[in-house]
């Protein structure tokens, strides 16, 4: 079995076929959360030029949790190695002045989805304050998209 399907969407599954005779579920879950956070960590040190990859992904990791326990389910391998990626990227860019500020009908999100953007704003607000930022809604727009594109029937 490659890296590619232990990271994969069903990653967890194959990792506890692969050790559930010689490990128990948690210990299982805590070789894939490390996993994962191990491969996105070197993906997104390439990535970042102005912030510490190590500490933006702890926050992102906590942000993650919150999440999972908001909308009531754990989220697969790809796409929290999404969200790890995308938002250490977009966290530099807030950071620097360079975020997003356009998304696809803006105003039909906005009323179609403020729950989730509600939840995101409500995740981010120690970043905010951290790193004096603001997160405009098309940020939060890609980061919908993410889970539109990682989950079947996302509606949130």
């Amino acid at each position: 079995m490659g890296i590619e399907e232990l990271l994969g969407e069903q990653g967890y599954a194959h990792l506890s076929q692969l050790l559930s005779g010689y490990l128990n579920d948690k210990q299982i879950a805590l070789i894939n959360k490390n996993m994962v956070r191990e491969f996105s960590l070197h993906n997104v040190v390439n990535s970042l030029t102005i912030l510490n990859a190590n500490k933006t992904i702890g926050h992102i990791e906590t942000i993650i949790a919150e999440w999972q326990s908001t909308l009531g389910f754990s989220f697969n391998n790809n796409l929290i190695i999404s969200l790890y990626v995308h938002l250490s990227c977009m966290i530099e860019r807030l950071v620097m002045r360079n975020e997003i500020t356009h998304y696809k009908n803006m105003t039909e999100f906005n009323e179609r989805h403020g729950e989730f953007i509600a939840m995101v704003n409500h995740s981010f607000q120690r970043l905010k304050i951290l790193y004096n930022v603001a997160l405009p809604v098309a940020e939060i727009g890609y980061i919908h998209d993410i889970f539109e594109l990682r989950i079947e029937d996302f509606h949130w």
